[in-house]
């Protein structure tokens, strides 16, 4: 008989049957918050009651018997149908209208509470234990959320409750129960009483110092809202008085053109009669006499110093005398009109149209002006020069650019639109538009929690006082750097090696 000698890759039967090694224990935070209740709770149970629906009824038919938008029929029809159901429950018109202002004081209450209740995550026969850093956080809830709170300790829960503006509070527990229970994950991660309680702290007091900033932050925000504004609407009054001073001031009269006078051209030549007749004796020049075919002759009336400036005298007439439209009256076809402002009128039509251009290179103005004048398709040449704007190039004119390409100005305009912009989000951003009102909101807040103290007759006493003291500064240190990861107003927080399961909590890998 021979030896049977196994393979060696076969396992060992002794091996295969050895000691198989222990899971490892999945870790869990000793306390758990959750809310008990909030301050809409009561006032929803109130809404949806039958009662309630009984007075809505009646109420929107008695609304729609006087809306202004409805037919006759339609209103007489709803008050048919609101008697009805009055009748049928009992109900006076009275009682709609005092339920209905009920109704509105219950559905936006002034002052509420919200309970929150911290206990152990598995049932145990041990008394729940009022942790030190919970005080820090509910600081640290108070600087973030406007509001109060209080707690009580009994056996198996230690019961927190936010007091203050109903939404307050609400908010103020949601947001206590997502992160007390986000950061006792974190803190699994270190072992020992001292290093997890001393980094709890950190968290807690971290949290303290971004609310204390948050506060010192909208302080400023406002006091900039508050110059913004008065800036605004300091220039805006100035405008306003510019423009009232604008419409008071008396209106320059336009002098009429005077042809008995002296004339000047637009290049500094004096064209008065003086060295009008030295030029022509130093000077073999003929004197223009008129038409050829003047009769009798008598000296033409039209005749003028400047030679050669004018066809003839139907043109020169044509051109200087404005055609008034409506006659002697100086009425148009929008119905009378004072002489001095239908004379205005027809100047400035005189001076924006082709006439007035040929009117003005006839005084000796020549062709070339400050502005660009306007060129009809008869009177385009080629040798007139136009004198450009400044910021307009002769690219810009070959082109037909009507407007002038300036880039610095369009930087700078550019710069100033959102400067303007950052300063309008900044303005929304703001809760409170001046300093003042922030200061009036907060003094509100707190005599509305006051006021729910006061109803309620609870009386407030001091418990016992806590030493909180960080043990082991590296977790403390560490506690406080984690605490800026933490969006308080959103109740999420992220940090290395985390993974969010959804808006509202958060696990750990261990």
């Amino acid at each position: 008989m021979t030896d049977y000698l196994p393979h060696p890759d076969t396992p060992s039967p002794h091996k295969a049957a050895g000691r198989i090694g222990k899971k490892k224990r999945e870790l869990h935070p000793i306390y758990t918050a959750k809310v008990d209740r909030t301050a809409g709770d009561a006032a929803s149970e109130d809404l949806h009651s039958p009662e309630h629906a009984i007075f809505e009824r009646i109420r929107k038919c008695l609304d729609r018997s006087n809306h202004a938008s409805c037919s006759p029929r339609e209103q007489q029809a709803a008050l048919l149908l609101a008697r009805r159901l009055m009748c049928a429950h009992n109900i006076e018109e009275a009682e709609v209208r005092a339920e209905e202002e009920a109704t509105a004081v219950v559905a936006a209450p002034a002052g509420g509470e919200s309970v929150v209740s911290v206990r152990h995550t598995f049932p145990e026969p041990t008394k729940v234990q009022h942790q030190k850093y919970v005080n820090c956080l509910l600081n640290a809830m108070r600087l973030f959320f406007h509001c109060k709170s209080f707690t009580t300790g009994y056996r198996d829960r230690v019961q927190v409750t936010f007091y203050g503006m109903a939404q307050h509070t609400v908010i103020a527990a949601m947001a206590f129960e997502t992160v007390f229970n986000l950061i006792n994950k974190w803190a699994l991660a270190y072992k020992g009483g001292n290093p997890r309680t001393s980094y709890l702290l950190g968290i807690t007091w971290g949290l303290m110092d971004v609310g204390e900033e948050e506060r010192t932050l909208e302080e400023l925000r406002a006091r900039r809202v508050e110059a913004e504004t008065a800036a605004k609407r300091l220039e805006q009054e100035r405008t306003e008085e510019q423009a009232r001073l604008s419409r008071l001031a008396p209106r320059p009269e336009t002098p009429m053109p005077d042809f008995d006078e002296p004339m000047t051209d637009f290049g500094g030549n004096d064209s008065s009669p003086s060295s009008a007749d030295e030029a022509l004796d130093s000077s073999d020049t003929e004197i223009y006499q008129g038409p050829a075919d003047a009769s009798d002759g008598e000296e033409d009336d039209h005749s003028h110093p400047i030679g050669g400036c004018f066809d003839d005298d139907e043109d020169f007439m044509d051109i200087t005398e404005p055609d008034f439209e409506g006659g002697d009256d100086f009425t148009t076809a929008e119905g009378s009109m004072d002489a001095d402002v239908y004379v205005d009128k027809e100047i400035d039509r005189l001076i924006k149209s082709d006439t007035g251009d040929k009117w003005y290179r006839g005084l000796g103005g020549g062709t070339t002006r400050e502005t660009a004048i306007v060129l009809t398709d008869d009177e385009e040449d080629d040798n007139v020069t136009v004198k450009a704007a400044p910021g307009i190039t002769s690219d810009d004119l070959a082109l037909g650019h009507s407007t002038p390409k300036i880039k610095a100005e369009s930087e700078v305009d550019e710069r100033a639109a959102s400067l303007e912009a950052e300063a309008e989000a900044l303005i929304e951003q703001a809760t409170y538009k001046t300093h003042n009102a922030l200061i009036l909101a907060r003094k509100d807040e707190e005599a509305i929690a006051d006021e729910w103290i006061k109803q309620k007759g609870l009386k407030m006493r001091k418990g016992r006082r806590f030493t909180a003291k960080a043990r082991d500064h590296v977790s403390y240190r560490q506690g406080k750097i984690d605490a800026r990861k933490i969006n308080v107003r959103s109740a999420t927080g992220a940090r290395s090696g985390d993974k969010l399961t959804d808006g509202s909590a958060s696990s750990i890998e261990t």
